[in-house]
C-alpha cells in the first residue's frame, strides 16, 4: 500500500460503493478510502474518499451500537435530507457556496452513508483565531447569506457553531446538517450550550422551529469572532457601538428576533436567496423520490397513504433519539396518514411509511424512528 504524502487517502485501501446521486443517477464505484477522522457529527464516522474517476468526497457513515446507532440513523437521514431540498432548492439559481454540498448517498443499506463535496476552509475553532479585522464584515456577511439559503429551503440547521461553519479567508461555509429539522416542526432539546438557543435547552424548549432559531448562535459566533471573548453579559455588546447596532434583539424571544435578511440589511447588504419557496411544489420531489427508492428496496414497507385521513395520537417512545415527545406516529396501515405536528400542514400524498429494518441487519440496530425523522422533511 502507497499514500501520497500530500494526500491522507491510502491508495491501497479499496471499496466497492453503490449510492444514488442528489440528480437521481445511481452510481457503482470502487473508491480509495482514508482513515476515519477524529472529529465527526454525534454518532457518525465521516472520512474522504476518492472515487474511481478521481472525485474526492466526505462520507459519513452511521456507527456504534444500541442507542447511538439509532441515534446516527437519525443524524445521517438529517445530513441526506437536508442536501437534497437544498439540491432542490437552488437548482435553477445555482448552489450556495456558503452551505456544503450533498453529492450522494445510500439510504437503505444496513450500512447507510452520505457522500458530501469536500469542506473549504477551516472550523472557525481553528480560523476564527486569527481571522483579521478588514474580513470581519465579509465573515458577518456570508454567514448571514448562508443562514438566508437556510430559510429560503425552509430548513434550521440547529447546530451553528464553532466546529460546524469554516472560513476560508473569502467565505464561510455552513456545514454538518446532522442535527437539521424544518421550519415548523416541534421544537425540542437539542445542540449545544452556548450557541443552543434558549429555546433549544431543556425546560424551555416549546412551540415550532423557525428560522430565527439559528440566529441566536450567529449573533454569538459574530461576538466571539470579532472580539475573540465568550458573550457572558449584554454590557459586552453595549460598549462596542457597531456590534450593538447589528446584535440588537438577536439574544430576545425568537419571535421578536431578526432574521438573517434583515441582519444583512444593517451591514447594507441584500440577501440573494428567495424569500420563501413553496413547499407544496416542485421542491417535494426530492424528498417523494428518496422515499420511493426506500420502499422498492424494502418491499415489506407499508405503502405511503393516498389521501389526508388522520392516524391515531403518537408514541413518544418511538423516537429514534432522545429529547422527541410526540415524535413518532403509531404502527400505521396501508392507506393511513401520518399525524402531523401541531402547526403544520395535514398530511398529504407523500406521507412517510415506517422504516423497516434491511435484510440481514440487527434490528435492534436499525432506526425505529425513522419515520417521525422524514416527517419532518416533508
Amino acid at each position: 500500500m502507497t499514500t501520497d504524502p500530500d494526500d491522507d487517502i491510502p491508495r491501497g485501501d479499496v471499496e466497492e460503493l453503490t449510492f444514488r446521486t442528489v440528480t437521481g443517477e445511481v452510481v457503482r464505484t470502487m473508491a480509495s478510502v482514508g482513515p476515519d477522522e477524529p472529529a465527526a457529527p454525534e454518532c457518525l464516522a465521516a472520512r474522504r474518499v476518492r472515487l474511481a474517476d478521481g472525485t474526492e468526497l466526505r462520507q459519513v457513515r452511521v456507527t456504534g451500537t444500541g442507542t447511538a446507532r439509532r441515534v446516527g440513523y437519525e443524524r445521517l437521514d438529517n445530513e441526506i435530507l437536508a442536501g437534497i431540498r437544498l439540491h432542490e432548492a437552488t437548482e435553477t439559481v445555482g448552489y450556495p457556496a456558503e452551505v456544503s454540498r450533498l453529492y450522494g448517498y445510500d439510504a437503505t443499506s444496513a450500512e447507510p452513508f452520505a457522500l458530501l463535496e469536500p469542506y473549504r476552509g477551516e472550523p472557525l475553532t481553528v480560523a476564527g483565531q486569527y481571522l483579521l479585522s478588514p474580513e470581519q464584515h465579509q465573515f458577518q456577511v456570508s454567514l448571514l447569506t448562508g443562514l438566508c439559503w437556510l430559510a429560503a429551503a425552509g430548513i434550521a440547521h440547529r447546530g451553528i457553531a464553532p466546529s460546524t461553519v469554516r472560513w476560508d479567508s473569502r467565505q464561510t461555509q455552513v456545514t454538518d446538517f446532522s442535527l437539521a429539522t424544518v421550519i415548523g416542526a416541534p421544537r425540542e432539546v437539542i445542540g449545544t450550550p452556548p450557541w443552543a438557543a434558549r429555546e433549544q435547552r431543556p425546560g424551555t424548549a416549546s412551540g415550532s422551529v423557525s428560522a430565527q432559531d439559528d440566529i441566536w448562535a450567529a449573533g454569538r459566533l459574530i461576538f466571539n469572532v470579532s472580539t475573540h471573548e465568550e458573550l457572558t453579559d449584554r454590557s459586552q455588546i453595549e460598549s462596542r457601538p457597531a456590534l450593538r447596532n447589528l446584535l440588537a434583539d438577536v439574544f430576545g424571544p425568537p419571535e421578536h428576533r431578526p432574521t438573517a435578511r434583515d441582519l444583512l440589511r444593517r451591514l447594507n447588504e441584500d440577501c440573494p436567496a428567495p424569500r420563501a419557496l413553496d413547499s407544496h411544489s416542485w421542491l417535494d420531489a426530492g424528498r417523494r423520490s428518496f422515499y420511493a427508492m426506500r420502499a422498492s428496496k424494502h418491499p415489506d414497507m407499508i405503502a405511503a397513504p393516498e389521501d389526508g385521513d388522520g392516524q391515531g395520537p403518537g408514541h413518544p417512545g418511538d423516537s429514534a433519539g432522545p429529547g422527541h415527545p410526540g415524535d413518532s406516529a403509531g404502527p400505521g396501515r396501508p392507506g393511513d396518514a401520518v399525524r402531523e405536528p401541531p402547526g403544520q400542514s395535514p398530511a398529504r400524498p407523500d406521507a412517510v411509511p415506517p422504516f423497516v429494518p434491511p435484510q440481514g441487519g440487527n434490528a435492534a440496530d436499525q432506526p425505529r424512528g425513522t419515520r417521525g425523522l422524514l416527517r419532518r422533511f416533508r
